[in-house]
């Protein structure tokens, strides 16, 4: 078993309410209920992991009532939330065991334009510390940009890791939904590698499981990855219900059993302590 610092980080796409109307095939989820169903969920990740990170989180407007509901839960249980948002959907939040991790800064981004609609899709880093340590990391949390042609979609998975600053910590790994899943056979995956991640880098998630049943079929496209100087280990992929995730086009569950169609991707990074 590899020492040093451990860091057990768990990302989700939670599935923007009106994504779930219409994959799902049902009416607007009332905003009470969507509160209890992700509220139902929110206490076993916190007991599970140190950080953790969401895309497509509703922020404004309406969609604010449950976002309210999750701020008090966090309060509760000591944990700090990061909000990454310019936009009233598909926003980014960071959630951080304040008992074990301190947010020592953060910053987000859109994409540029040249990868997608500017302002619609966003990357944000964090700069936690180690509160027994003083170990820092740095984390990515992104949501890319989807794209038609692999090409693009390569180039916008390594637009994110343009938040990489040495200058803020030697270490660094980067989570999300990435819209892109990567080849499996060993040459392309290489290329793919090269093509998108800095040198040095690994996808701790290479080998996992569909991560979302998006558009149909199921799809690695949820990711976490590390530089160099980190390593992971238990690598797992949780549905957000027992069963697994549900096809779009399926007759859905009770709303208050399932609030996305993408599984919580979870690892634990370790960092060199000194």
């Amino acid at each position: 078993m590899a020492s040093g610092v451990r860091l057990r980080v768990g990302s989700l796409n939670v599935l923007y309410e009106s994504y779930y109307q219409r994959f799902c095939k049902v009416g607007r989820v009332p905003l009470d209920t969507r509160s209890k169903m992700f509220l139902r969920w929110l206490p076993m990740a916190f007991e599970s992991h140190d950080v953790l990170a969401f895309q497509e989180w509703p922020y404004g407007g309406e969609q604010a009532y449950w976002s309210n509901a999750v701020w008090t839960a966090a309060e509760k249980a000591g944990w700090a939330l990061v909000w990454m948002d310019s936009a009233q959907w598909d926003g980014l939040l960071v959630a951080v065991d304040t008992s074990k991790w301190h947010v020592a800064g953060y910053e987000f981004r859109p994409f540029t334009p040249a990868t997608g609609h500017p302002g619609t899709k966003h990357r944000g880093r964090v700069v936690l510390r180690h509160v027994a340590t003083g170990v820092s990391v740095g984390m990515i949390n992104a949501h890319v940009p989807w794209a038609p042609q692999m090409q693009q979609s390569m180039y916008n998975v390594s637009e994110l890791f343009e938040l990489v600053d040495p200058a803020l910590t030697p270490h660094w790994f980067a989570v999300g939904d990435w819209n892109v899943e990567a080849p499996t056979a060993s040459a392309e995956a290489d290329a793919f590698y090269r093509a998108c991640f800095p040198e040095g880098w690994v996808d701790a998630t290479a080998a996992s499981s569909s991560t979302t049943c998006m558009h149909e079929s199921e799809m690695k496209i949820d990711y976490v990855a590390h530089g160099p100087s980190l390593c992971a280990e238990g690598v797992s992929v949780h549905p957000v219900r027992p069963v697994g995730n549900v096809q779009h086009s399926q007759t859905p569950p009770d709303p208050l059993q399932w609030f996305s169609d993408h599984s919580l991707v979870s690892a634990t990074l370790i960092i060199p302590a000194a």
